[in-house]
């Protein structure tokens, strides 16, 4: 008979151990958690705004209170509020807007209601062995990254470089 050999658990990085015990720090029961004002719906709102926002940043040329760099002079102008129907419960955002009315967001497309599977996408990520800070990275304008990007990853692999 064989037994199989069971993998080395990988070590989470020691900072994120840290970040993820300060969030739990007032965890009692499962709802604070995963209920409706829960923490699990809370990062999910703040980390679809923020990438939103960047999402907004690659599509005019500039950050938020940054010097205007487009040509057309396109510039934030406020937000606009959408609820999604989501696996857990509703999700209300603020999406950006712009004042020329062409950004187009590409995690929360225009008139969607319906939003599933982001869970999904952010644990196969991880499954495929990307650490946290891969994953954020992502969206970060900085590393030449982009949501989209996401997705292809949770289709077929590990981006090399």
């Amino acid at each position: 008979m064989t037994v199989a050999k069971r993998n080395k658990r990988v070590k989470p990085d020691p900072e994120l151990v840290k970040l993820a015990d300060s969030l739990l720090a007032n965890y009692q029961k499962p709802e604070d958690l995963i209920g409706e004002n829960g923490l699990l719906k809370q990062l999910t709102k703040m980390l679809v705004e923020r990438a939103l926002e960047t999402e907004m940043s690659e599509h005019l040329g500039h950050g938020k209170s940054e010097a205007v760099t487009n040509a057309t002079g396109n510039t934030r102008n406020g937000h606009s509020a959408k609820t999604l129907q989501g696996e857990f419960s509703e999700l209300p955002l603020d999406i950006p807007r712009d004042r020329q009315g062409e950004f187009e967001p590409k995690l929360v497309a225009r008139h969607q209601t319906r939003w599933s599977g982001f869970d999904d996408k952010i644990i196969s990520l991880y499954a495929r062995g990307l650490s946290v800070r891969e994953i954020q990275g992502l969206s970060l304008p900085a590393k030449n990254g982009s949501l989209a990007e996401c997705v292809k990853l949770t289709q077929g692999g590990r981006k090399d470089g």
